[in-house]
């Protein structure tokens, strides 16, 4: 009976240590202060081309795309300081705490320069701001924050 006892003991002693080594430590849970952002981040392109285009390429350029790795401004103020750096992965999503209110959308120099973009960072009236984006508190939400791109201000305009 006393070996029966030592080895339930010894099986139970194992058993309990051998949880501990596989038990992983518990991820930080984010501050209660955070207001966590999730959203994909996409772009459309205005048509800038010569001849007139068909309804199909216009739905095309209409239809937005994936901005992938990509990383935007946030700025409280037209032409303030940037407040918010929002990075998209190579799929176009972000997650970002952000206090609520409004935000005037800004490009970075950090972009996938494989897109193909009405973007020309030559030109000065392409840093202006993109638009604005309202961000609730703790909203639960997806955000779908999409930049469009007119025609490049600086190039002659196309026949």
């Amino acid at each position: 009976m006393k070996n029966f006892r030592l080895t339930v003991f010894v099986f139970l002693f194992s058993v309990s240590a051998f949880a501990q080594d596989t038990v992983s430590a518990p991820v930080p849970a984010l501050p209660s202060s955070c207001n966590l952002v999730q959203g994909t981040l996409t772009y459309t392109n205005r048509y800038c081309g010569g001849a007139r285009p068909s309804e199909e390429m216009l739905a095309q350029y209409a239809t937005p795309r994936n901005f992938t790795s990509t990383t935007i401004y946030l700025k409280r103020n037209k032409g303030g300081k940037v407040i918010y750096k929002i990075v998209a992965d190579k799929e176009g999503n972000f997650k970002k705490c952000i206090k609520p209110g409004k935000y005037f959308l800004y490009m970075s120099k950090y972009y996938d320069k494989k897109l193909s973009l009405n973007f020309n960072p030559k030109c000065k009236a392409a840093w202006t701001s993109y638009g604005e984006v309202e961000i609730l508190n703790h909203a639960k939400k997806l955000y779908l924050i999409n930049i469009n791109f007119d025609c490049d201000p600086c190039s002659p305009p196309r026949p």
